[in-house]
């Protein structure tokens, strides 16, 4: 194989893994308080439903062709963009109401009374 074409393709494979970080990213972004766990949810959900999806991709592959199988493949991203537009923004302030649980974060203490 040419060299050119081997330096092209794995291109190709790093750029696939840079949605990754920015997922992760964001994840963090909406759980700050639980980097480690918005992390660990949002690798392990990415990678969960694409072992999940490939199967099924793969069936209607051999049902098909391979262009019919990944064709709708092409929308996921704009799928994607449409959802997380409606998403708040990360670290939004929220109105805490007197009497709830988050009124009252810090040492966990019961008030006495």
């Amino acid at each position: 194989m040419p060299r050119s074409l081997r330096n092209s393709r794995d291109r190709v494979r790093s750029l696939l893994y840079v949605p990754f970080s920015l997922q992760v990213t964001l994840g963090q972004d909406y759980l700050p308080s639980r980097v480690g766990t918005a992390g660990g949810i949002t690798l392990g959900l990415t990678v969960s439903i694409g072992g999940l999806a490939s199967p099924a991709v793969g069936a209607l592959a051999d049902a098909t062709s391979l262009r019919t199988a990944l064709a709708p493949l092409v929308l996921m991203p704009v799928l994607s963009w449409l959802f997380f537009r409606i998403l708040p923004e990360p670290g939004a302030p929220r109105a805490v109401l007197p009497g709830t649980a988050d009124a009252h974060s810090g040492s966990g203490a019961a008030k006495a009374g």
